[in-house]
């Protein structure tokens, strides 16, 4: 190598070295101007539906788990499925096990509990260092219960 251009790489090596750790460290500090996405939820809601389908689905396969499926049909004529393997740690555990005992089956009226779920992008616009939602998109439900009407 030229030594013209080895003794011009400390020269310009540590300025550079210094701009790139100063960049470096910008990107781990809070900047509040650059957006992000935060889920969100709207406030709980409820709506008359249906149980249209309950099932076990047994696992033909060793690869394959057994699934716990129920299809309500809202009152709006909305499938929601809420599907869960058996052997995992379970979000729905108390309707599957009321779907056991027989304390819910098809065509069960039922109040539905529930959620609309949001990703929000948020941005500090007016510069006062706090993020405001500058827009909001909605993405699922999150299905929280269903109880079953008794008539």
């Amino acid at each position: 190598m030229d030594k013209k251009l080895l003794k011009l790489i400390p020269a310009i090596g540590l300025p550079a070295i210094g701009l790139i750790a100063l960049l470096g460290i910008s990107n781990f500090c809070d900047n509040p101007r650059k957006p992000i996405k935060q889920k969100s939820y709207s406030k709980i809601m409820t709506e008359k539906g249906e149980v249209e389908q309950v099932s076990l689905n047994p696992s033909i396969f060793i690869e394959v788990p057994e699934m716990y499926t129920i299809v309500f049909r809202c009152e709006h004529n909305v499938r929601l499925v809420i599907e869960e393997e058996r052997e995992k740690e379970q979000k729905y555990k108390a309707l599957w096990d009321r779907f056991e005992k027989g304390d819910i089956k098809e065509g069960d009226k039922v109040t539905i509990t529930y959620r609309e779920e949001y990703v929000d992008t948020l941005q500090d616009i007016d510069r006062d260092g706090k993020r405001e939602i500058i827009s909001r998109k909605a993405v699922g439900y999150d299905f929280l219960d269903a109880k079953v009407v008794k008539e």
